[in-house]
């Protein structure tokens, strides 16, 4: 009993220091937002700000969920407006992940708004992840550019 707790502490020891590893590997920096990981902290707090930029005075609505809590919360931002979506703490096991769907116009649209695999990178980290919603598809704040040039399609 006693040798498999020993395991079970080196075993969750090992894994903290091959994500410490991982972390001091990085250029500091983020690919969109205005923020940067340290390497002494692979739980990081990340935010994530939303932008109405679809124009014609458009509301936006949205509704998400995460792959942990299943129940959807629904918001809506006016046009031309931004707004705090969610602030978190990174998952230990890297994946955290906001599935979305975005209504306006009459049209919907699903995307994921915030995906641990995408947003959080080994050289490229999104600790402040600040998004645009536009007709076209959501598009990143780029942090080297300071615009909203990463942009994706909507999911199918």
């Amino acid at each position: 009993m006693a040798s498999n707790k020993k395991l079970i502490t080196l075993v969750i020891l090992s894994l903290l220091l091959i994500k410490v590893k991982l972390s001091t590997s990085q250029r500091v920096g983020v690919v969109m937002g205005k923020g940067t990981k340290k390497w002494w902290s692979f739980l990081n707090l990340i935010t994530v700000h939303l932008r109405n930029d679809l124009g014609s005075g458009l509301y936006l609505y949205y509704s998400c969920h995460t792959n942990s809590y299943k129940y959807p919360f629904h918001r809506e931002i006016g046009a031309g407006h931004k707004t705090i979506f969610a602030t978190f703490r990174q998952s230990f096991l890297g994946r955290t992940t906001y599935f979305c769907e975005f209504s306006f116009g009459g049209v919907t649209r699903r995307f994921d708004l915030y995906k641990e695999s995408r947003d959080n990178l080994k050289d490229f980290h999104c600790v402040n992840c600040v998004w645009s919603i536009r007709r076209n598809g959501p598009c990143a704040l780029n942090s080297q550019t300071g615009r909203f040039d990463i942009c994706y399609a909507w999911n199918r």
